[in-house]
């Protein structure tokens, strides 16, 4: 089974605190037959200014904690991904690999308070 939206990386987002809690979310979704997690770091959204969700340290972070992981007999496979916050900014994000999954799949996430404008034509220019 893949989860296929997970915030498990410790300390990025909003998800883990600590690398003992993302074992024990790694040790529960494997013993629930998970074997892929699809980490999806917040991109592009305000509370994110100052975290460093560079393509590159995403992936690091996923790879040290897959090894860590391995080292508690949890096996199971994390994938580098983002969760991309929508704002004026979106067809710019499609340029960063980590927003793309396979290169043709991206989690976009709304604001709760915010209707987005013309978010059907930038879907469109986004499929395209």
């Amino acid at each position: 089974m893949i989860d296929f939206h997970n915030h498990v990386l410790p300390s990025v987002d909003d998800g883990s605190s600590s690398l003992e809690m993302s074992l024990d979310m790694l040790k529960k979704a494997s013993e629930d037959n998970t074997n892929t997690i699809v980490n999806t770091v917040h991109f592009n959204h305000p509370k994110m200014q100052f975290i460093n969700t560079d393509a590159d340290n995403i992936r690091n972070q996923c790879l040290l904690l897959e090894k860590e992981a391995r080292k508690n007999n949890i096996k199971i496979n994390i994938i580098p991904h983002a969760e991309v916050y929508y704002d004026d900014k979106i067809l710019e994000a499609k340029n960063n690999p980590i927003t793309l999954l396979n290169n043709k799949y991206m989690l976009i996430e709304f604001s709760p308070l915010i209707e987005p404008i013309f978010y059907k034509e930038n879907f469109y220019k986004l499929q395209l």
